[in-house]
Formats: C-alpha cells, sequence, structure tokens
C-alpha cells in the first residue's frame, strides 16, 4: 500500500499486536480512531489481534482486481506494493541517407509496460489458505479458453487476456473508470521462506508471498492528440472529436481530496470486502480441490 512515515511496516509485514494504539501512532488521527475502534470491536468478542492490514484496505480503498477477460472472473488482494514501474517506450524508425548528417527518423508508435510487484501477507492460518487459493487462482488465468468438447480442446477461443486496476496507478483513462486491459507474459510467485508457513499434515501455507509480474498495457481509447469540436487542441480526441481518455496516464482530480473517510465510509467496503472474498473462495474451491489431491 502506498504509504508514509512510520507506515512502511504494512508493505513488507503484517502486524501482530495486542496494542494497536502503539502500532498506529504515527498516522493521522481518522486513521487511529478506525484502527482503534475496529480493535475495541474486536476485543470485546474476544478476539485478541487485529489486522491492521485489512483496517488499512478499508481505509484507503487500495485493492488490487486482476480479472480475466475471457471468463470475466475477478481475484483481488490487498494492494501492499513493493514495486510500481509504468514504462513508456516510443519506437522510431531511423534511416542514414548519403550526405546527410543527421538520419531521417520515421515516428512508429509510443508502447506502455508496467513492471509490478507486491506482497500477500497473511494475518492468519485462514487467510493464508484463501490467499493460496487466490495465487492459484490467479496462475489459472495465465490460460486460454477454449472452445469445443472435453475431447477437443484443441481450438483457443479467447487468449488470456486481463484487466487490472489499482487505485488512480493502473485503471481505464475514460470516464468509465475500468480495469486495464493488457496481457502478461507470466508472474513469479516465492514465499517469503524467512517468515515461515502455517504448517499441517502433507499441507503448508505460507505466511507471506511475493508476486511479480510485467504488465503490457492495450489501449481501448485513442492515444494521442486531436483537435475537438470546439477547435481545441487536446489529449485523447477521437474521431468524432470528443474527449475519450481524459484520465491519460493517472486520475489526478481537479483539486487535492480530503485524506480521511469516516469510520462509517470504511464500513461500506465490509460489503464489497466480502463479496470479492465469495467469488474469489467459490472460485478457488476447485483450485484448492486440484492442488492438494481432493475429490
Amino acid at each position: 500500500m502506498p504509504a508514509s512515515g512510520k507506515s512502511t511496516g504494512f508493505i513488507n509485514k503484517v502486524l501482530f499486536t495486542e496494542q494497536p494504539e502503539e502500532v498506529i501512532s504515527g498516522y493521522d488521527a481518522d486513521f487511529q480512531d478506525l484502527a482503534i475502534a475496529e480493535a475495541e470491536q474486536i476485543r470485546s468478542s474476544n478476539e485478541l489481534f487485529v489486522d491492521h492490514t485489512t483496517t488499512y484496505q478499508k481505509y484507503k480503498v487500495y485493492t488490487l482486481i486482476i480479472e480475466h477477460v475471457p471468463t470475466g472472473l475477478p481475484v483481488t488482494f490487498k494492494a501492499m506494493l513493493t514495486r510500481f514501474e509504468d514504462q513508456f517506450t516510443s519506437n522510431w524508425n531511423s534511416q542514414s541517407v548519403y550526405g546527410r548528417m543527421d538520419d531521417i527518423h520515421t515516428f512508429q508508435n509510443t508502447k506502455r509496460s508496467m513492471n509490478v510487484g507486491f506482497v500477500v501477507p497473511a494475518f492468519d492460518a485462514e487467510e493464508a489458505r484463501c490467499n493460496l487459493s487466490k495465487i492459484a487462482s490467479l496462475a489459472q488465468k495465465l490460460y486460454p479458453k477454449y472452445s469445443g468438447d472435453a475431447s477437443n480442446v484443441s481450438t483457443i477461443s479467447n487468449a488470456p487476456l486481463l484487466r487490472i486496476k489499482f487505485a488512480n496507478f493502473i485503471r481505464d483513462a475514460r470516464t468509465s473508470g475500468g480495469g486495464l486491459l493488457g496481457k502478461t507474459n507470466g508472474f513469479s510467485f516465492a514465499p517469503v521462506l524467512e517468515d515461515g508457513f502455517f504448517d499441517y499434515p502433507n499441507l503448508l501455507y505460507p505466511k507471506t508471498i511475493n508476486v511479480n509480474f510485467t504488465f503490457d498495457v492495450l489501449h481501448e481509447h485513442v492515444v494521442g492528440w486531436g483537435d475537438t469540436t470546439d477547435d481545441e487542441t487536446k489529449f485523447g480526441v477521437n474521431a468524432a472529436g470528443a474527449v475519450e481518455a481524459n484520465a491519460f496516464p493517472y486520475v489526478r482530480g481537479k483539486k487535492l481530496p480530503s485524506n480521511t473517510i469516516s469510520f462509517d465510509d470504511a464500513r461500506r467496503f465490509d460489503d464489497f470486502s466480502d463479496f470479492t472474498r465469495e467469488i474469489d473462495e467459490e472460485e478457488a474451491a476447485a483450485t484448492e480441490d486440484n492442488i492438494f489431491g481432493r475429490r
């Protein structure tokens, strides 16, 4: 999660504590109130610990959503970024001409590619199990959709394109603000061995998993400058003279928003978290059976 001050600990580790007031002392007052309120709620139910990563996710609405385009199935993660690089590369065809000191450069295109890394922490064994199911689901999303019956799967009907969304950094530049379309050459999954596992007979659930991938963007709107119907030159103007990509490449906002949300607003995201977790659990059920040899 993007953070400041003492919040670096949210990026690399899951915080276990019986005194959340001390852990969050470096954050702004509204976040402290939210975390303390959730801690008190859990304490009143005789629970010992509180997961500050979930509280922070709700508070800042930092969720990484990866959708498999052929099936429309999403998988979600707490957006604890460890790496983000957005590379724009312009390609030119350069030709040398006899007697001319400078090459003749003909523009070809500009490509966009992202390098993203994030950590998947587990507060407890149940979340570790769910995280492993999510990782398996993410791996499955690298495969295409086939047409035909089970005995004839030789025809690919849909390539494994992905839509990814995270805050204002990774999203469609159009007003709809959906996920950013693209393809990846693969993901790397690496359990952090130093953090250990929740271990059961013949079952290991990593406490922390590092994920890294490169994402090549496929734009679905005009990427370039054009004249609007009002004879203004703006970015992202389509053939009809309307601005399509008014938030390219990042959403900036017309003014700086408030950095706080109310406790009630944060509670609203419980429904979203429960919904996405339910989707992940349903999708991961068959995956988990395949991984662990259950039927």
